[in-house]
């Protein structure tokens, strides 16, 4: 077997932009399944930034493999496929095991996402995460490609405990110098952090419990609780929510000086107000109707002529920034500015994923940002100081 280096080198080398924006697109996928799920629980989950496997790792794992590789893409039937099973890494970080298996259920409904691969790993360190090696499907040069993705599910506690005990034991076979004191250690607290998630597992399912609301109210119920709140949003879209929903909605509520059942009554009445809520979703592509909890969440703050915080926060919430693309005008997500602020040279002008490769397509020979000449902006100015 043979592992042709300086070609699969070369390819990685010239196709390296390529996997960036494939790694963008994947990264944009998960934010889409973060979105889904919290529309579905209201519980936020985290995405780290994606990890493009570097090509001295590729080729030592091919090598250790005994693979036999010539090239970095090989035919896979009619597509193409990279040789590498986790050539791209991404991580979804969430509150509770209950949560990894809900979000591992989301991912199988992606058409795109071909789960090839589930594995629960539980080392002897203690760290534990559910794996899933993907086959994400894209085009390259207008030919069908699948792209290995390893996808880690896992909860904060465990992404934390990950990276305490990431360098004295990453390779059960390389940890000859942790002595077995230090390994119960180890287990011991990863037991413990277990206990927690099954914790918080029980108080999720509290709080994902649906409210059931009253049939009737007497006279007397004019105070926004629990009770008359759940049965004005019945009586208004037939809807049941739950206790986490209920919270924030109280909540929000209060803060907005809302004291009475009536006040809430009045504002799903506002069909202003829906109106503009449902426009503002189908200018951020969400085309979808106006729900109870929409409309007291973010009616809430129109009804009180808060109509910046309104747009801010529902930008916010459906993953939207207030900076818009120059040349589409949509509102950029919070990835996409912060690629645009973080890998390109511009910090006035911004643009969607979309567009923005064509307008930075090049990299400063110097730093590496993306920018539109051979040198970015700093550099550019750095090197005409110079030779003044």
């Amino acid at each position: 077997m043979a592992v042709n280096k300086e070609n699969i080198e070369k390819e990685y080398i010239e196709n390296r932009q390529r996997f960036e924006a494939i790694a963008n697109e994947i990264n944009a996928t998960l934010k889409r399944i973060a979105l889904r799920y919290y529309n579905e629980t209201r519980f936020q989950v985290y995405i780290p930034p994606l990890r493009i496997k570097a090509v001295q790792s590729i080729i030592g794992k091919l090598v250790r493999k005994n693979r036999d590789a010539t090239s970095l893409i090989k035919a896979n039937g009619k597509n193409m496929q990279l040789v590498c099973n986790d050539f791209i890494g991404g991580r979804i970080l969430c509150n509770t095991q209950d949560d990894v298996f809900a979000i591992e259920k989301i991912v199988s409904t992606y058409p795109r996402l071909t789960v090839e691969k589930r594995e629960y790993l539980k080392k002897e360190n203690g760290y534990s995460a559910l794996h899933l090696d993907i086959l994400y499907e894209t085009y390259w040069d207008d030919q069908s490609v699948l792209i290995p993705l390893e996808l880690q599910v896992k909860t904060h506690f465990q992404h934390a405990w990950a990276e305490i005990t990431h360098d004295d034991d990453y390779k059960p076979d390389e940890n000859s110098l942790i002595d077995d004191s230090i390994k119960a250690y180890y287990t011991h607290i990863s037991s413990i952090l277990n206990g927690l998630d099954g914790f918080l597992i029980t108080i999720r399912k509290q709080k994902l419990s649906l409210i059931t609301p009253p049939t009737f109210l007497t006279p007397a119920d004019t105070v926004i609780n629990s009770n008359t709140l759940s049965y004005a949003i019945n009586k208004w879209s037939k809807e049941k929510i739950t206790l986490q929903e209920m919270n924030i909605l109280l909540k929000r509520l209060k803060e907005e000086g809302f004291e009475t059942i009536q006040d809430v009554d009045n504002l799903f009445n506002d069909r202003e107000i829906e109106a503009r809520i449902k426009q503002f979703k189908e200018d951020l592509s969400i085309n979808e109707n106006v729900t109870a909890f929409e409309m007291v969440k973010y009616g809430s703050l129109l009804n009180k002529s808060k109509d910046v915080h309104f747009g801010e926060e529902i930008k916010s919430d459906f993953g939207f920034v207030k900076e818009q693309c120059q040349d589409c005008g949509r509102n950029l997500t919070k990835d996409e500015l912060k690629y645009i602020n973080l890998e390109t040279d511009s910090d006035m002008v911004f643009y969607c994923e979309t567009h923005r490769d064509n307008h930075f397509p090049n990299k400063c020979r110097v730093c590496n940002k993306k920018t539109a000449s051979e040198y970015c902006i700093s550099c550019a100015g750095e090197k005409e100081a110079e030779n003044i």
